[in-house]
């Protein structure tokens, strides 16, 4: 066929990956004699590696097969959820199969095992069901029931992960951010919260704290005493990557597309700067449309707009925001003007439409 090369990719960086042992042995199968027949492959290594557990974890693949069947779309490098193609029903039926592959294996610990870790990603999946449902609930003003079992189920996730020693949970990005990521989903937000939002109704805005962050390379979470939490996260005035943008980010985070709904937003970011000099660009932040361009509003602070060196909350306007938008922070590229620029949190308030 005139083939001179052949790209595969796997989870090189993760232990914890989607039946990561089933597609590297897949993978080499077909890639040695591309006319095997896959079904055939994928039983033969359920039924060797998972034992009894086989034939539900077929199951398993099946339901998700026919889901995205269903949804109609193809399945991405990077989707950040399966909510758009993976229903709850689906996802209670899977946990239910995996339960079932459990109960079979469950006097063999080797095979136990493998399956604890093969359910880690529809533990996942769970999680950012219910964390999403959740904040839903808490923004519409209604309870959610289920905020004590996503407590456990966070920490049992976190528990197991660490047992396996996860690594990656995606390309560049250590587990110990995700494991932040889901303690926010139950904790309150840390007082005191800063007057401009104090005022409002608590089911009208969310906080992000700094483990809730997407760090670029240099960046770093930091014990800080004065953050709303004892932690803060660490831009270096020196950073320098992605010389080509407009800006620079240092500190991100992506919006969450369940509540863009309730659209629009007004965000605000709570900075402090630790300067060498009294004057010039102190940082930039803003709001972009993906990770790696500019998109709605690009603002840069100056010193002399920043007095002194404590925390200052600054409002980036009213937006209507989606999944696809960033709010973001980052140095100027100037370290002779500012040593550090920190990112305590963010908020988010939901505004009347126009």
């Amino acid at each position: 066929n005139k083939t001179i090369g052949l790209f595969e990719q796997g989870d090189s960086g993760s232990t914890c990956g989607d039946l990561i042992e089933l597609r590297a042995w897949l993978l080499a199968h077909l890639m040695w004699d591309p006319d095997r027949d896959d079904r055939a492959l994928i039983r033969e290594f359920l039924q060797g590696y998972y034992g009894a557990a086989a034939e539900p974890l077929e199951e398993y693949l099946d339901l998700r097969t026919r889901a995205l069947e269903r949804a109609g779309i193809k399945l991405p490098c990077g989707m950040a959820s399966p909510a758009d193609w993976l229903t709850e029903k689906d996802i209670g039926r899977s946990g239910e199969l995996f339960d079932r592959a459990a109960e079979l294996v469950r006097e063999d610990r080797v095979l136990s095992a493998r399956l604890r870790r093969a359910r880690l990603p529809l533990d996942f999946t769970w999680l950012q069901w219910a964390g999403a449902k959740q904040l839903r609930s808490r923004q519409g003003g209604k309870p959610f029931a289920g905020t004590q079992e996503l407590a456990t189920r966070v920490e049992d996730f976190i528990t197991a992960a660490e047992e396996f020693d996860c690594g990656l949970y995606a390309e560049g990005r250590e587990f110990t951010e995700l494991a932040g990521h889901l303690r926010a989903l139950t904790r309150a937000p840390a007082e005191p919260v800063p007057p401009e939002v104090a005022a409002r109704s608590p089911q009208d805005w969310f906080e992000a704290q700094e483990d809730e962050l997407r760090l670029a390379e240099g960046s770093k979470h930091i014990e800080d005493p004065s953050a709303s939490n004892g932690r803060a996260a660490r831009m270096p005035g020196s950073y320098i990557e992605y010389q080509e943008l407009v800006f620079q980010w240092g500190a991100m985070y992506p919006f969450p597309g369940e509540l863009a709904e309730l659209s629009p937003w007004r965000v605000w970011a709570v900075v402090r700067v630790e300067p060498r000099a009294k004057t010039g660009a102190a940082f930039s932040l803003g709001i972009s449309d993906k990770p790696w361009r500019t998109g709605e509003v690009v603002y840069t602070k100056r010193m002399e707009d920043l007095p002194g060196t404590g925390w200052h909350t600054l409002d980036l306007g009213v937006h209507t925001l989606t999944g696809e938008n960033y709010v973001w922070v980052g140095p100027c590229r100037n370290p002779e003007t500012v040593e550090a620029v920190y990112l305590d949190r963010l908020f988010f308030s939901r505004e009347a439409p126009e």
